[in-house]
């Protein structure tokens, strides 16, 4: 059951980054009257290297926004694990419980508590 709960936390995640950099694409460049989309030539070249590029040769900053979504990842693993721990009555813990106790710790912000409801 952990295994199909982390994978669907997961599964939110990689939607969210890929919606996230959807609607940040739409901002660079146009939509065209018959509907279709084109973006600029410098854009496209930019991130046909970055495509092209293993991760290890990136550069800092590149590899920093990689980083930044891995970090979403570990806690979206560390909340199933949380979710698992028992409290001193024995019952697991609420998602909503969890969620609070560590926006509360500042472990979470308030952006994270929002997607993971």
């Amino acid at each position: 059951m952990e295994h199909e709960e982390t994978k669907e936390n997961l599964a939110k995640l990689e939607h969210d980054q890929w919606s996230h950099w959807m609607d940040y694409m739409f901002t660079c460049g146009i939509f065209n009257i018959d509907g279709s989309f084109t973006l600029p030539k410098e854009k496209v070249e930019r991130w046909k290297r970055q495509m092209e590029t293993k991760y290890k040769d990136l550069p800092e900053a590149e590899k920093e926004s990689d980083r930044e979504w891995a970090n979403k990842a570990l806690k979206a693993i560390k909340l199933v694990k949380l979710l698992k721990e028992e409290n001193e009555f024995g019952r697991e813990l609420g998602a909503n419980y969890v969620l609070n106790v560590l926006l509360d710790q500042k472990k979470i912000t308030p952006d994270d508590f929002i997607r993971l409801q």
